[in-house]
C-alpha cells in the first residue's frame, strides 16, 4: 500500500501531462505509420471475404 501512494506521489508530481500538447514530428510518423497499416489490413479484410464468398 506504501509503495502504491510513493508511486501516485511520484506520478503526480511528474511533469504536467496535456492531452492537448502538439504531437512531435516522430509521434505524428508513427500515428500516421499506424494508420496505414490499419488501412492495409481492412483492406485485405475485406479482400479475404470476398474470396471466401465466391
Amino acid at each position: 500500500m506504501v509503495e502504491a501512494l510513493v508511486c501516485t506521489s511520484d506520478w503526480l508530481k511528474a511533469d504536467e501531462f496535456s492531452f492537448y500538447k502538439e504531437p512531435t514530428k516522430e509521434e505524428f510518423e508513427f500515428y500516421d505509420a499506424l494508420e496505414n497499416i490499419e488501412t492495409q489490413v481492412d483492406t485485405l479484410s475485406q479482400m479475404t471475404k470476398q474470396v471466401g464468398t465466391n
